[in-house]
């Protein structure tokens, strides 16, 4: 179905509006004369987001002064025609553009072009070879013909006793002598076509590489400009599908020095481009942002929030409230929240979306089908972009929806202590303008360009974690104090030039704490023993007490300083059945009596960042200096208790199972929405947006780095 539909209204607007279409402004058409004069222009500037980008060209309009025709030749097949404008670079003035498309002979880009000559040109190799082979054919079949023809006559010959031997003789070696010439020449024929297709599908995939399908229509652009002097300069501007890009990440790390000087680090911070445009960016002044880009200036009109009543179970029910009690509340905002969200992408582009029509198309019918678009299975139509368009009605019943789950769940809400912002609710556009100039082919596969080099310096440690596993990692901690946010993207880690292994980079602020894994120390090992279990029954309760022991083995020839983690079972607050009491802690060679017993919270860390963090978990940690040849019976223990009561009658289980298809705490559930804690400004980048909670999960990292 369809939301509204304003005719009237629709064809007033784009008036106002001032869209160029022939039909809106033919009497601004120039006198008759000389045809418009073809200009390409020149790209100087793109910015790519998620999914599109923009281009700009720089247009120089030769005089004399006075009114002018030109026409923008080489628009891309990926351009979003509604989003074509143009402005003036200095004193000339634009008065319209008017878009158009019409077909053509061949594919309107050179290196398309190049690419079908060459298939073109094989591809008729092939026709000739194919057309000599079927002559070769048609030699052999008529040699078969004249085979059985001298079969019968040799026959009939010598029933008669008039064969002639001599004769037969020559035919017969005539026969093979052909059959056997053209048995050869259809096998050199068919190695010859064999390759040459071989090289046609090499082209043909090549091609490919170059453009997403054959575009054998030129696009334009009629931009009518008034010139107050002998030339002038104009830009042109228009949005294409096609390009989007993702941050990456190098961390290279110094070996070891052998003198126990600094270490040093480095951060290559990349943007994986992937641009099929249409159209080669050369050497242009290259802007990358995550923000979507918009064509709509004014927000949405909020309508009033009209609910009623209607009988549960009830064909009267709305599909949305039937829904709620089947899958809760929770699961019904995300969907609604997602839906929210892709509305209000489409509506940025909105504009671009838009196609042009004229005053008659516009009285004479409800709707301009060309203009329809299905968004959340609902049609809405573009003809009309003002107030209380169909998308900003969309949007308003969407979001109707959502508040109405607010009003029909039965479920409690809470009050927390600490309120955040959603995922949906807390984005923020982060721009990043290169310093150098970049070119970039218009292909299938993904180019990369350097964004910053960045310097850290960070503080080396070990981690092991025997609960998970015998490992010991190394691992850093640095801050970021560059000028550039680090986004959500893959890491790869090389040590001394070695590659280490793949990770992931959470969104790291400004000024943020950033942990990142350098790979398996092999010289440290750590295991995990439970060495003493005891059970009572006190009162109504089962009283258990448990002993853990922690080794640290060091193979090598120098102390090692480890951070060693362990954890405590955690409960939820308003749980009373569980009752968790800390114990003590020792630490010292396996080989010796441990040294003396301590509270566990004075003997683990007293790292702020872990006593803020990690701590609150239950997560124990003990930061250690393992000395070297510590091994077997040597090996550098950690030994803790601590106490569970609860009661008798019931068992300990796990409350729910880990959930391994979940989104990555740091990772953006759409590349498009990121989450950053605070605004900024810093040289070469921008930001828009406002302030929301840090996106960072919860414990110890998983792969790659974690954000502290």
């Amino acid at each position: 179905m369809t939301i509204c539909q304003f005719p009237a209204i629709r064809a007033a607007m784009l008036v106002a509006a001032g869209v160029a279409t022939n039909a809106l402004f033919g009497a601004d058409a120039p006198p008759a004369g000389p045809p418009p004069l073809e200009i390409h222009g020149t790209l100087d500037a793109v910015t790519v987001y998620r999914g599109q980008a923009l281009v700009s060209r720089l247009v120089e309009v030769p005089g004399p002064a006075g009114l002018k025709e030109i026409t923008l030749t080489g628009l891309p097949d990926q351009i979003l025609p509604g989003s074509l404008y143009a402005e003036s670079a200095d004193s000339a003035e634009v008065q319209s553009v008017n878009y158009s498309a019409h077909p053509v002979e061949k594919d309107v880009r050179a290196d398309v072009q190049r690419f079908d000559d060459q298939i073109r040109e094989l591809q008729d190799k092939v026709t000739g070879l194919q057309q000599h082979r079927q002559l070769l054919d048609s030699q052999r079949d008529t040699l078969a013909k004249v085979n059985a023809f001298t079969t019968t006559t040799s026959t009939t010959d010598l029933n008669r006793g008039v064969l002639n031997s001599d004769t037969l003789q020559k035919m017969v070696q005539f026969d093979f002598e052909q059959r056997s010439r053209i048995l050869d020449e259809q096998l050199k024929l068919d190695l010859v076509i064999r390759g040459l297709n071989e090289q046609i599908q090499t082209l043909q995939r090549q091609r490919s590489q170059v453009a997403t399908s054959s575009s054998k229509i030129a696009r334009e652009a009629k931009i009518l400009v008034s010139l107050a002097g002998n030339g002038g300069k104009i830009r042109v501007r228009y949005l294409v599908d096609n390009a989007t890009w993702f941050p990456s990440y190098n961390l290279r790390v110094d070996a070891q020095p052998a003198q126990g000087g600094e270490r040093k680090a480095t951060l290559e911070y990349l943007a994986s481009i992937q641009q099929m445009s249409g159209e080669d960016w050369t050497n242009v002044q290259m802007t990358l942002s995550t923000a979507t880009a918009s064509l709509v200036a004014k927000a949405p009109l909020l309508n009033e929030l009209a609910i009623s009543l209607a009988t549960p179970g009830r064909a009267d029910m709305t599909d949305l409230v039937q829904k709620l009690e089947q899958s809760g509340s929770d699961a019904a905002r995300d969907e609604l929240r997602q839906q929210r969200s892709q509305v209000e992408q489409f509506r940025a582009n909105m504009g671009a979306n838009s196609k042009q029509a004229s005053i008659s198309q516009l009285a004479n019918s409800s709707f301009s089908t060309a203009n329809n678009y299905t968004l959340n299975g609902t049609v809405v139509n573009l003809d009309y972009i003002g107030d209380n368009n169909d998308v900003d009605l969309l949007l308003n019943r969407t979001a109707s929806d959502l508040q109405l789950v607010d009003l029909a769940a039965k479920d409690k809400v809470v009050r927390v202590k600490e309120i955040k912002p959603s995922k949906m609710d807390n984005e923020m556009a982060i721009t990043y303008q290169l310093s150098n100039h970049t070119s970039l082919l218009s292909r299938s596969d993904r180019q990369i360009i350097r964004i910053a080099n960045i310097p850290l310096k960070p503080k080396f440690y070990k981690v092991a974690q025997p609960v998970l596993n015998d490992y010991v990692y190394d691992e850093a901690l640095a801050v970021n104090d560059s000028p550039y946010v680090l986004l959500y993207g893959d890491l790869e880690t090389y040590v001394a030039n070695q590659f280490v292994g793949r990770g992931v980079l959470p969104s790291t602020s400004i000024g943020q704490s950033l942990e990142v894994g350098l790979g398996i120390d092999s010289s440290l090992r750590a295991h995990r023993v439970l060495v003493e279990k005891t059970e009572g029954i006190s009162g109504g309760n089962r009283v258990a007490d448990f002993t853990y022991r922690l080794l640290v083995e060091n193979f090598g020839n120098g102390p090692a300083k480890v951070q060693l983690y362990d954890r405590l079972p955690t409960t939820k607050e308003t749980s009373k059945e569980i009752s968790i009491s800390t114990g003590t802690s020792a630490k010292g060679s396996a080989d010796k009596e441990l040294g003396a017993k301590e509270p566990l919270d004075k003997a683990t860390s007293q790292d702020p960042l872990y006593l803020q963090k990690d701590k609150k978990k239950n997560i124990l940690r003990w930061d250690l200096e393992v000395p070297p040849n510590s091994v077997d019976e040597k090996a550098y223990t950690v030994e803790y208790q601590f106490t569970l009561s609860y009661d008798k009658n019931l068992t300990i289980v796990v409350p729910a199972p880990v959930t391994l298809t979940a989104q990555q705490p740091n990772a953006p559930a759409n590349p498009v929405l990121l989450r950053q804690n605070q605004s900024y400004n810093p040289n070469g980048m921008n930001s828009a947006g406002g302030a929301g909670g840090g996106g960072f999960g919860g414990g110890r990292g998983g792969g790659g780095a974690t954000g502290r």
